[in-house]
């Protein structure tokens, strides 16, 4: 027992909390806060744990209890919703833990998520916002103050569906990440932002070029289409299948200096 605490202390391991209460509970009784919980994914993978359930492949859902005595499950939804969609089966295998308010939750909730390669990047996102990681948090509210939304469809207009992009170069440089938003935002108009022009608009700013002056030049050259044009043919050219922000950046680049004398150049320790 004392190595394993002085192990516990050298590493600086996490302390695993509450074990939860362990017990069946009617179906019925268990709510979902789509606040943060996404909605059911697949109605594919949900008919098929129902129609081939077997309790220890199904394991247990995950339950947070409230003050008010009401439980949500915040682990295991498609699971739960394949057990309603049977009708036969009025019980589920729950483990519960008491709950300090929704920030608590949908921090477990990316606890839980964090590896899961079905759990999409604006679910993710989103339960960190409300769990009030100050990252997310941040780039929350620039997009709020702007009008510029997080979508799931990457279709919506001034949305994005690119936060892991979002997120990373938000880290890098905040300022240049910003600039890069507002910048794509007037390019679009009403329409959604894209990831690759988000990469070199960033990559742009982050490098000394003020993308603002040459906002008309890029709509007048055909916006969004013409970027992902260049873009593809830099990166044919230099045969990259990827699309970093220095392809995308020099995509961008083509576009502004098309029939342009005095040519805009990224310096050459940059480049």
């Amino acid at each position: 027992m004392i190595e394993k605490m002085e192990k516990v202390e050298r590493y600086s391991w996490a302390k695993p909390g509450d074990k939860g209460e362990r017990r069946n509970v009617p179906i019925d009784l268990i709510k979902i806060d789509h606040s943060y919980q996404r909605r059911p994914v697949s109605d594919k993978i949900i008919l098929a744990i129902a129609r081939n359930l077997s309790w220890p492949a199904f394991g247990v859902v995950v339950l947070a209890r409230r003050k008010s005595g009401d439980l949500y499950c915040y682990d295991g939804q498609q699971r739960l919703e394949a057990l309603r969609r049977r009708g036969d089966i009025k019980e589920v295998p729950a483990i519960i833990f008491d709950s300090m308010g929704v920030e608590y939750e949908a921090r477990d909730f990316l606890r839980l998520n964090c590896n899961r390669k079905n759990v999409t990047a604006v679910d993710k996102f989103r339960a960190a916002v409300l769990a009030r990681l100050p990252l997310e948090l941040s780039i929350s509210a620039f997009l709020s103050l702007n009008d510029m939304i997080v979508s799931s469809n990457g279709r919506t207009d001034h949305g994005l569906e690119f936060v892991a992009t979002l997120v990373a170069y938000w880290k890098r440089d905040q300022g240049s990440s910003e600039s890069a938003l507002l910048a794509q935002k007037i390019i679009v108009g009403d329409g959604p932002l894209n990831n690759y022009v988000h990469k070199g608009l960033w990559w742009l700013a982050h490098n000394g070029i003020v993308i603002e002056d040459f906002l008309e030049k890029i709509i007048r050259e055909g916006g969004t289409t013409r970027i992902l044009h260049d873009i593809n043919v830099v990166g044919m050219k230099a045969g990259m299948a990827a699309r970093s922000d220095v392809i995308c950046g020099y995509g961008i680049l083509e576009v502004i200096n098309h029939r342009r004398r005095n040519r805009i150049a990224i310096p050459k320790e940059v480049a």
